[in-house]
């Protein structure tokens, strides 16, 4: 299970990933989270941008790792 974000550190940590999985055969599953929910001063509130925007944002997180692990 491998966490990305787009960022740099996570960038490493798939390239990191990819390399493990190739050396001992195992499958990767990608997984990039949505934060739909903000605790600040103990009340729930709706995150600042729009949920469609951040999970349109996430598939394009999701696309450009799949795209960095390549198709095997």
């Amino acid at each position: 299970l491998v966490p990305v974000d787009g960022s740099h550190p996570s960038d490493r940590g798939l390239a990191l990933a990819v390399r493990l999985a190739t050396q001992t055969g195992a499958v990767l599953r990608l997984v990039h989270v949505v934060e739909t929910f903000r605790r600040t001063t103990g009340m729930p509130t709706v995150a600042a941008h729009p949920i469609a925007t951040l999970r349109e944002e996430g598939r394009r997180v999701l696309e450009a790792a799949r795209a960095a692990v390549g198709p095997d």
